[in-house]
């Protein structure tokens, strides 16, 4: 592939490269030329490299162009997977926004009513068609029916995984002007940069103009500095957003090497950002994760397979052995995910690692579904709390049984080392 596909543009500010590509869109194109002493890249550097290219439809050919040219990314694909897609970043800021669900596509209204009420929200995995509210707050049955309709005709949609969110109504700013989308809110974007806030500022730049009290400042920095952190990625925008009863969530996580400045001034925000990056101050590990949280460093079950696991999972004799046999499932499924990431679709390879992460991830769903009968015969299985999901219900039914939540990974009540 050549690098001129991606970009117009290649350059270096200190000790930092940006390869960047104008698109159009005034709300993130930035002339970084204009602001910074900028020296043209004509051959490669060893400085790391920033996108800002506009969305990245093939960031694995991106990151292995700059490879063969003897470069590396400043953001590798893994990490950038983790903040610009929900099903990634969802379970480690679960606990701060609203409750989600994903889906390989738009299932059966039957499926979705077993979780949710009407009305839910409806977005892709990575993005939604432009705020189009017909097709994101879905009031009832025959509005889902024309959103089924719709989904596999967008451009936009159709190649997306499906998440279906708890509606949370918000503080709303106009909901008139502008009837084709959702309700304009009171929202904000927050840039960060190794765990430190670069700018923030309103979320819409169409409507009515508002900006964040002095007052509120420190409640929402407390959210997003809690989700930077949790998130463990180096460059994030996070958008947040005040309930109408007064409480902020997170809205939404994103790359922010593609996200627009929205009402952030763009020249504060670049910066702050060039200026962190020169300093290039990474994260120490302790810093990144909350009291409790333990680290999989090593593949749970390296010897197990699908098999001897299916078998475990039909023969239990107790209780014990079958929260144990789903803690090992859980487990290994978790930590095997993310493996498919390390393939070119459609290759030999990727198809056969999807086969042993979709395996796994059959026998785990096999056990929870047990495991959550034995919590609701045993009343151990908590009422679902608002911007929770299973975890959370199981608690106190797997502490009974030896076990504890280490942030998505379940571990043993005695167990004070990292995994």
């Amino acid at each position: 592939m050549d690098i001129r596909k991606y970009s117009d543009d290649f350059f270096t500010i200190g000790d930092i490269a940006i390869l960047q590509r104008t698109t159009g869109n005034d709300g993130y194109d930035f002339n970084f030329r204009n602001c910074f002493e900028c020296r043209s890249v004509v051959s490669e550097v060893d400085e790391p490299v920033l996108l800002h290219i506009g969305a990245i439809e093939d960031y694995a050919g991106v990151e292995a162009t700059i490879e063969e040219m003897g470069m590396h990314l400043l953001i590798h694909e893994a990490e950038h997977i983790r903040c610009s897609t929900i099903e990634k970043w969802y379970p480690t800021i679960k606990e701060r926004t609203p409750y989600t669900q994903i889906y390989d596509e738009l299932p059966p209204l039957e499926n979705v009513t077993d979780d949710f009420s009407f009305p839910f929200f409806v977005k892709g995995n990575r993005q939604t068609n432009h705020h189009k509210k017909s097709q994101c707050i879905i009031e009832n049955a025959d509005q889902y029916y024309t959103l089924r309709n719709e989904w596999g005709n967008d451009k936009i949609l159709n190649w997306q995984k499906v998440a279906i969110r708890e509606y949370v109504p918000l503080k709303v700013l106009d909901s008139t002007s502008f009837p084709d989308s959702v309700p304009i809110s009171y929202e904000f974007r927050f840039f960060y940069f190794e765990g430190r806030c670069m700018a923030y500022g309103p979320y819409w730049n169409i409507g009515p103009q508002y900006s964040l009290s002095e007052g509120e400042l420190p409640e929402v920095l407390e959210l997003t500095d809690w989700a930077a952190h949790r998130l463990g990625v180096s460059f994030p925008a996070i958008d947040v957003a005040k309930t109408v009863e007064g409480d902020w969530i997170i809205i939404e996580v994103n790359d922010a090497q593609e996200s627009g400045f929205v009402g952030v001034n763009p020249l504060k925000l670049w910066n702050c950002t060039i200026d962190a990056m020169q300093e290039r101050n990474w994260i120490a590990v302790e810093d990144l994760f909350d009291e409790g949280t333990v680290i999989m460093g090593g593949n749970p079950l390296p010897d197990k397979t699908v098999e001897e696991m299916w078998y475990t999972a039909k023969n239990y004799k107790s209780i014990q052995e079958l929260v144990d046999a789903y803690v090992g499932a859980h487990n290994k499924y978790g930590f095997i995910e993310d493996e498919i990431y390390d393939y070119e679709e459609g290759t030999e390879e990727y198809e056969q690692t999807k086969g042993i992460i979709d395996a796994w991830a059959e026998v785990e769903d096999y056990l929870q579904e047990k495991v959550v009968s034995c919590a609701k015969e045993e009343g151990l299985l908590a009422p679902r709390q608002k911007n929770s999901g299973l975890i959370k219900q199981m608690e106190e039914f797997m502490a009974q049984y030896g076990y504890r939540d280490g942030r998505g990974w379940w571990v043993r009540l005695d167990s004070e080392n990292n995994m």
